[in-house]
């Protein structure tokens, strides 16, 4: 989904109709295309919001867009607008819909194909989180689709209120209007990236202040990398806020937070004594409301995490939504004697953070860190509540956080970094056990096992897993099996899974896997001989690392890591090796990498380390990363080759070319 519709899911946009969309409409017959735009599926022509907010709180938001398709990917991209939205207090309706042929021929968007489904089916308590769904006809190559959306909000009894938009696209915008309106008298905080539009021009008529921006600029758009950054953080925006600074901010988070899980009739007190005991140590108590919260399914994280908690409810649901989880699992703790400090997490680094606009939608994710009386911590993501960890889970270390002031303390928030595990925290370790026949057809035996932030996205899963039908489960193993081999320079098909019925809270976590391959090892005519590359794991995707001089933002890891392969194949009797990647030890500030090969006869021992040390890396440090990168990359880009003594006769080999070919 292109950004502006994700990002103002809170807050759209708008603009003048064309005059009269019953006659043939040229307007956009002159605008650029894929000659100027080639690697584009689609150009926004026009991109124009409005906000205004009104005496009571209450605001209404004006979206319009003009989006021309450019190919195939872009007619497939745009024939449905969707748009989720609270039907407590939003309301959401078209002002106008059409599609616009490359001829000018305008086609309204039928009635028929304007609809409100359920965003969560299977749980009445959020029968307001609803989708609104539009159906653009007659789409061809070259047509723009234009609408304009109306989106209403109910008072706020906060009186805060905060409006974003965003200048820059994974497509290219190539003309950007924004209004503000606010009353007279309200306060309104501006901010911007960009440095000619930080002086937004104001008008003030009939008791309402407006400020706008406009820009014809196309900035370029941040193309997708491995291991990149959240580019949400560094895209070109405007925007206008209540907020004056994140002080601000977190203290009406913190008021939010206090006020969600207050315990005002009891019942929580109630429902912790059923979980636990204040006598148990600290660490079972965190367990037992673990364990508890395990039993819901929690769903995808939402970018409004201030919603009113109905925790009745709520527990007698079998599905949370991640907003509902997080407050339950801090209210639960603090009921169960533990101290817990709330920390909000962004998918940026502190630096970027520090210079963003305190918008409340740069958040969709809690963080809690659980103390005992002895001042031992533990850090817990609600959104997988496998167990308790040294520091937060994969993808938040390091990460900028806002810390919540605590109820009775004057200590304002503040952003901070999220703490960082040790790599030695979080070892995957994969023991591997494979043989290859004369025709070289592989099959291959492994147990990876997992230790840290990783093992708690597996026992998430195990939890979750208690739900489900076979057939479920089943379905879920095949897609984490499946997660791990893509982690391989080298794609496999799994025959056969292990994934443990039970897991230990704090102990490392092992699945297995077997896979079989008809072109594990190939043969070249050329040479010949077969050649199999060795499993290097990409180390979530050091590969990022190369040709990094020319990326103009940072690297971004989970966690610092370790990955070990340890690898054990048995050859045809009768091999000869002729070549093998050269032992290598390679380490700096980055992290390090070291491989070994051992021959004995036709069996091969291999073993590989990857460590990254740092979760941001820095243009200063892209050197260093590339030099990593391109150490692995030399393993793998120099396979074990060997002879078979006695020849493979010719249609052998010539059905393992062909097996390869449909491969």
């Amino acid at each position: 989904m292109y950004v502006t519709a994700f990002v103002l899911a809170a807050l759209p946009l708008s603009v003048q109709a064309a005059d009269s969309p019953s006659k043939p409409d040229g307007r956009f017959f002159n605008s650029p295309g894929l000659k100027e735009y080639p690697n584009a599926c689609a150009i926004i022509l026009e991109d124009d919001l409005t906000y205004r907010l009104n005496e009571d709180y209450s605001a209404e938001a004006t979206e319009h867009n003009a989006i021309k398709l450019l190919n195939g990917e872009g007619v497939k991209l745009f024939r449905l607008y969707p748009r989720n939205f609270d039907a407590s207090f939003e309301t959401v309706e078209f002002e106008y819909a059409r599609s616009i042929s490359p001829q000018g021929q305008v086609t309204e968007v039928p009635a028929a194909n304007i609809k409100t489904i359920a965003a969560i089916s299977g749980a009445p308590i959020y029968e307001d989180r609803q989708i609104y769904v539009a159906e653009f006809p007659n789409l061809e190559v070259g047509s723009v689709i234009e609408y304009s959306v109306k989106t209403k909000y109910a008072p706020r009894k906060d009186k805060q209120w905060w409006a974003c938009s965003y200048l820059q696209n994974d497509l290219p915008i190539l003309h950007s209007t924004y209004k503000v309106s606010v009353p007279s008298q309200e306060k309104a905080y501006t901010f911007t990236n960009v440095p000619y539009l930080r002086s937004p021009k104001v008008t003030e008529s009939k008791g309402v202040r407006t400020y706008s921006w406009e820009t014809k600029e196309a900035f370029d758009a941040i193309t997708s990398n491995v291991s990149m950054p959240s580019s949400f953080n560094y895209y070109k925006y405007v925007a206008a806020s209540s907020f004056s600074d994140w002080k601000d901010l977190s203290k009406w988070a913190a008021a939010i937070w206090d006020e969600n899980t207050a315990d005002n009739d009891a019942s929580l007190s109630m429902l912790c004594t059923r979980i636990t005991s204040v006598g148990k140590p600290a660490e079972e108590r965190i367990q037992d409301v673990l364990g508890y919260m395990s039993k819901f399914s929690i769903l995808d994280k939402d970018q409004n995490i201030w919603r009113s908690v109905d925790f009745k409810r709520a527990t007698l649901s079998k599905l949370l939504t991640y907003q509902d989880a997080a407050y339950l699992t801090g209210a639960l703790l603090r009921r169960a004697g533990l101290r817990v400090n709330v920390y909000m997490a962004s998918s940026s680094d502190l630096k970027t953070m520090a210079q963003l606009p305190p918008i409340p939608t740069y958040f969709s994710q809690f963080l809690l860190k659980v103390s005992d009386p002895g001042g031992k911590t533990w850090w817990i993501d609600p959104s997988l509540p496998g167990s308790a960890l040294n520091a937060p889970n994969l993808g938040w270390q390091g990460s900028a956080m806002l810390e919540l002031p605590s109820p009775h303390s004057s200590k304002p928030g503040r952003l901070v970094a999220a703490p960082i595990d040790t790599p030695e925290d979080n070892i995957c370790s994969y023991n591997m056990e494979g043989r290859i026949e004369a025709n070289g057809i592989g099959q291959l035996n492994a147990d990876i096992t997992y230790n840290g932030p990783r093992a708690n996205i597996l026992r998430t899963a195990e939890g979750q897993a208690q739900a489900l039908t076979d057939a479920q489960h089943k379905e879920m193993v095949n897609w984490i099996i499946g997660k791990f081999n893509n982690n391989f320079c080298f794609q496999t098909i799994p025959y056969a899974n292990f994934f443990p019925a039970k897991i230990d809270a704090q102990s490392p976590v092992t699945v297995g896997t077997s896979v079989q391959f008809a072109n594990y090892a190939r043969y070249s005519r050329e040479r010949d001989r077969f050649e199999t590359p060795l499993p290097i794991t990409q180390g979530q995707s050091l590969q990022a690392g190369l040709n990094s001089a020319s990326r103009l933002y940072p690297v971004r890891f989970d966690a610092p890591f370790i990955d070990e392969v340890s690898y054990h194949v048995i050859l045809p009797q009768d091999s000869k090796i002729v070549a093998q990647p050269r032992d290598m030890t390679l380490s700096n500030d980055v992290g390090s990498y070291t491989c070994k090969t051992v021959v004995k006869g036709s069996e091969v021992w291999f073993y590989s380390r990857t460590q990254i040390n740092l979760t941001w890396i820095y243009k200063d440090k892209f050197a260093q990363l590339e030099e990593l990168a391109k150490a692995q990359l030399s393993t793998f880009k120099s396979p074990l080759a060997y002879k078979l003594t006695l020849k493979v006769p010719t249609e052998k080999i010539q059905e393992t070319e062909d097996e390869a070919s449909q491969e």
